[in-house]
């Protein structure tokens, strides 16, 4: 079988580099994603190939490859998948392999009804840790969305969809408030669990409501992804102590190391 192929999709056993194909996942803007293994690491990931098109888009080309060298820069940034390598087709279209976050969508878990204000806060924080991240350094997200949320686990919220990442100093107008408002739209989403008001909302913190309604005003006056991440750090909700507890994401610091154990026992007889 070949190595490279101009299939438009994969099936089983299909290699794309030294990947092979065990299953599709899910298809996106600008590509597909299968579950992959390597063949000579013991290794699984998600591979996204761009989407066939008789004659090639080169703009699709140029965004697969912005996601995978955005990704990659971002690669200390919390809550994001790895990249661990990317190639180029026969038929000159591009494909990298990615870091595989198995877990429920955001998505997913709202079918259960909408989620309480810990969990809510958890997963604003998580995003909004990313974002912060994503904004330092130069790009927008720009494809906030229910299926692009996953609960890893660790617990912890990552994003796993990135086909229309852009820079800012790219041709596509980016402005990073779009971010802010599609966080604040789904976070309403998921506290309402329906298109309009209902009763959720008057179970939540009245900060956490302000700083919602915040983030969907108009773009000159929403809040930058550093301040809602800030606020939401400061929020004070009750968190049920059968469930994790969220810990705030420490940067890049080094993790401290226990104390030693420097009790006296007896020697043994």
């Amino acid at each position: 079988m070949r190595r490279n192929t101009t299939s438009s999709h994969f099936g089983v056993g299909a290699r794309v580099g030294d990947y092979q194909i065990e299953r599709e996942l899910r298809r996106e803007i600008t590509g597909a994603i299968y579950a992959v293994k390597h063949q000579l690491l013991p290794r699984r990931a998600a591979l996204k190939v761009m989407h066939h098109h008789p004659g090639g888009l080169r703009g699709m080309a140029v965004q697969v490859l912005r996601e995978a060298c955005v990704l990659e820069s971002l690669d200390r940034a919390p809550y994001i998948p790895r990249v661990y390598e990317t190639g180029m087709l026969a038929d000159r279209r591009p494909w990298y392999a990615f870091e595989d976050i198995v877990g429920p969508t955001l998505a997913q878990r709202a079918v259960d009804g909408p989620l309480p204000a810990a969990e809510l806060v958890e997963m604003m924080r998580d995003v909004a840790a990313t974002l912060v991240r994503v904004h330092e350094f130069g790009a927008i997200h720009g494809r906030i969305i229910e299926d692009a949320i996953v609960q890893g686990p660790s617990g912890h919220h990552h994003l796993i969809e990135w086909s229309e990442v852009a820079t800012l100093d790219s041709d596509f107008p980016a402005d990073p408030a779009i971010d802010v408002f599609a966080l604040g739209k789904i976070a309403l989403r998921a506290m309402e669990n329906a298109p309009h008001l209902g009763g959720t909302r008057s179970a939540m913190p009245a900060d956490l409501l302000l700083l919602i309604d915040a983030m969907l005003d108009i773009p000159d006056d929403r809040p930058p992804i550093d301040e809602v991440h800030a606020r939401l750090l400061a929020l004070e909700i009750p968190v049920d102590p059968r469930t994790r507890r969220w810990t705030p994401y420490a940067g890049n610091a080094p993790r401290a190391r226990p104390e030693p154990d420097r009790t006296v026992r007896p020697p043994r007889s």
